[in-house]
């Protein structure tokens, strides 16, 4: 064990999104739930068919692809702001230290 480092794996789940089109991506959310793994990954399963991006407008078609078993991707059709879907990603990870500043 290190300093700083948890005693045992905490999870938490990490939303990424466009913040404009053609713009880069960057983290919307970080949310701790907890020390279970298939929790874990059933919450961001539950938080792909569910969160609304900001530049959702409003949602005509949700496509959810899953990449192997801790990453989704998302099309979100509809949205006003953005020409065709607006897309973003939710992972689980695991929080691995933390730091005082």
């Amino acid at each position: 064990m290190h300093p700083g480092e948890p005693q045992t794996p905490q999870w938490a789940l990490l939303v990424e999104e466009m913040k404009s089109r053609n713009a880069a991506w960057y983290v919307s959310l970080v949310q701790p739930v907890g020390h279970d793994l298939a929790q874990a990954r059933a919450a961001a399963r539950h938080l792909a068919l569910t969160h609304r991006p900001r530049l959702g407008g409003s949602k005509k078609q949700r496509d959810v692809f899953q990449v192997g078993e801790d990453v989704w991707i998302i099309a979100y059709s509809g949205s006003i702001l953005v020409a065709g879907s607006a897309y973003f990603k939710v992972s689980v990870v695991r929080h691995v230290a933390s730091e005082p500043g």
